[in-house]
């Protein structure tokens, strides 16, 4: 059926009941507490500071069942030399009108964190799955947001689904009409790609192969027949030494992975990090690992197939565990939240210029009002209305968070 806009809106579907995965209380709470001893003791490392107005308390730890302990890592390592705090003044993806978040009202879907988020354009939705929710439980639900009247509903989806996923990866595939499903962990982690029918509400497995099984993969789209991921964490163990380097790239069309070479100077293993792809490159930003925080940024070029690392023109207020979306109207990675792998949330809303030489250009956006500080939530941007919905997260450690903001960007130069 057709809602108002001319945008096509699927059919109503009863609501249907979600899988969980209960897990173990007393092993998260041990997972924790493992947690927050690694951060006492040992060296440390000098952790950036983050800005002085989003000092939140510690974050929660990821459900424990064949799983890492809390996603914040001990303190992090030292950032590069930082130069100015803005470096361009004015963002393509400044707010409209005086700025700020604006929070949406009525019920939703339960709080949760780690969970992953896609912009359906067609339909005007923005697309929640999966996360954590209470007493550590995994969760496999799905809802849809609708910026036509604000309000959420749970998904029906019929046949065969992913398990319950955490610290997966969502991307939109424009050219099929389908949520992609990347990787994450569903106890223990898994190597599947799954794609949604948006309009029929059934999911399928890809037969692709290849990546190994990870969580906290970063991932990127051309927005047509290609899709990349970098890094994330294998396996159940939660060390250094399983943080990932490896670099694939997915064929959409023919539904295969091809590994791309890692030559040049590339970042390290990590998770955690913010990706995009930009006129032929691909664009790195921070991350951690089971240490500390791995700094920086990188851009591969895809007909070279090398990596290379850029002068930090500034640094993001977080390094890692943002909200992320890419404004591609403007060439500008979103980065919404996060901390530094330390439990310290910030509420920044930065907009990273992609394809600036000789690095990216960071600049801060207007957030006054500012939704609270938060690290591990999901966002989406609509592309059409330039809309960011912002959904849950951590605020703290033990803090789950089930509201819902929305953001509205100014259009590209000479737009409207």
């Amino acid at each position: 059926m057709r809602g108002p806009g001319g945008r096509s809106r699927p059919a109503g579907r009863p609501a249907g009941g979600r899988g969980r995965a209960f897990l173990a209380v007393a092993a998260l709470a041990l997972a924790t507490a493992l947690a927050l001893a690694t951060g006492a003791a040992g060296a440390r490392r000098a952790a950036p500071a983050a800005p002085p107005e989003a000092r939140s308390t510690v974050p929660a730890a990821p459900p424990a069942q064949a799983a890492p302990p809390a996603q914040a890592a001990p303190p992090a390592q030292a950032a590069p030399a930082e130069a100015a705090e803005v470096a361009y003044g004015a963002p393509c993806s400044a707010a409209v009108g005086p700025g700020g978040w604006r929070r949406a009202d009525g019920p939703g879907p339960p709080a949760r964190a780690l969970h992953v988020a896609a912009f359906d354009p067609l339909r005007g939705e923005a697309l929640v799955h999966g996360g954590v929710g209470a007493d550590a439980t995994a969760l496999d639900d799905l809802w849809a947001f609708s910026l036509l009247d604000e309000r959420w509903r749970e998904v029906a989806v019929e046949g065969d689904r992913p398990a319950p996923t955490w610290a997966a990866a969502a991307l939109h595939d424009a050219a099929r009409d389908r949520m992609l499903l990347l990787f994450g962990n569903a106890a223990p982690a898994t190597d599947a790609v799954w794609a949604l029918d948006l309009e029929s509400g059934r999911w399928r497995r890809l037969p692709a192969t290849g990546p190994a099984a990870r969580y906290d993969a970063a991932a990127a789209t051309d927005g047509a027949d290609r899709v990349w991921i970098y890094g994330g964490f294998a396996g159940p163990q939660y060390r250094p030494d399983t943080a990932l380097g490896d670099l694939w790239e997915l064929d959409l069309a023919a539904e295969a992975w091809r590994p791309l070479p890692v030559g040049g100077t590339a970042p390290p293993p990590t998770t955690n990090a913010a990706l995009a792809h930009h006129d032929g490159f691909l664009y790195l930003v921070g991350g951690h690992d089971a240490a500390g925080v791995t700094p920086g940024y990188w851009r591969y070029d895809l007909a070279r197939q090398e990596w290379r690392s850029l002068p930090a023109a500034a640094r993001p207020a977080a390094w890692t565990h943002h909200a992320r979306a890419v404004d591609t109207a403007c060439a500008d990675l979103l980065l919404l939240g996060g901390d530094d792998a330390d439990a310290v949330a910030v509420p920044d809303v930065e907009a990273l210029r992609l394809g600036a030489t000789p690095g990216p250009l960071l600049a801060r956006l207007d957030t006054a009002p500012a939704a609270a500080a938060r690290h591990h939530a999901a966002a989406a941007l609509d592309p059409l209305t330039r809309r960011l919905v912002l959904f849950g997260g951590w605020r703290g450690r033990l803090d789950l968070l089930g509201d819902t903001w929305i953001y509205a960007l100014s259009g590209p130069p000479g737009a409207g």
